[in-house]
C-alpha cells in the first residue's frame, strides 16, 4: 500500500512506518533528527526523502495519533537501525538511543528554558552490548547544569536523584575528572 507525498510521490506505508517509529525512539533536540531519519531509511531501502517531508509527514501521523487513528503494523527492529547509523562512520550525527540530557529542562535562576548544547559522544554499557549515547549540557545565567547536577561558581550540586543511581554518579565523576584534566 502507497500514500502519496503530495509532491508527485507515493510512499509505502512500510517506509512511513519506520519513519514514525525512528521519530519516536529519537530525542527531539536532536537537531538533525529528520535528516538522520532520511538518512535511515535511504541506508535500509536505497530510497531518498527530503528531511523536510518526513517532517511533514510524521507531523500529520502525529496529528492523527492524538485522535487513535494511527496503528501501522510492525516494523524492523528500531534499536538496532538506529544503533547502526550512529556508529556509522559516513554520517557525522549525535543520533542516539541514548541521550542524556540535563535533570530540568528550565533555569533554577531565571526560570527561563534551557538551550541544550550537544556535550560529547559516550557508551552506554547495557547487559548485552555496548550502545553509542550522547550527552547535552546547558548554560545559564552563570551555572553549567549536567544530566545530575549543576556547577555555580567553584560549587558542585548533585540532585537527590543522582545519589540513589549509581549510573549517575558514574557519569558525574568521569565528567569532573575529564574537566579537572
Amino acid at each position: 500500500m502507497l500514500l502519496s507525498s503530495g509532491r508527485g510521490g507515493n510512499i509505502p506505508l512500510e517506509h512511513l512506518n519506520l519513519m514514525f517509529n525512528i521519530d519516536q525512539r529519537l530525542d527531539n533536540c536532536i537537531k538533525t533528527k529528520f535528516q538522520d531519519i532520511s538518512n535511515i531509511i535511504q541506508l535500509l531501502y536505497h530510497v531518498e526523502y527530503k528531511s523536510d517531508q518526513i517532517e511533514a509527514m510524521i507531523n500529520l501521523l502525529k496529528r492523527h495519533k492524538l485522535h487513535g487513528q494511527v496503528e501501522l503494523f510492525p516494523s524492523e527492529s528500531i534499536g538496532d537501525l538506529i544503533n547502526n547509523y550512529s556508529k556509522n562512520p559516513y554520517f557525522s550525527t549525535h543520533t542516539s538511543l541514548h541521550t542524556i540530557k540535563p535533570f530540568t529542562d528550565i533555569c533554577l535562576t531565571c526560570q527561563q528554558p534551557l538551550e541544550l548544547k550537544f556535550k560529547e559522544h559516550v557508551y552506554v554499557f547495557k547487559i548485552e552490548t555496548v550502545e553509542n549515547g550522547c550527552t547535552y549540557s546547558a548554560r545559564c545565567c552563570h551555572v553549567d547544569y549536567y544530566s545530575n547536577g549543576y556547577v555555580r561558581g567553584s560549587k558542585q550540586f548533585i540532585t537527590r536523584d543522582a545519589l540513589n543511581s549509581v549510573v549517575n554518579i558514574f557519569i558525574w565523576v568521569e565528567r569532573m575528572r575529564t574537566q579537572l584534566n
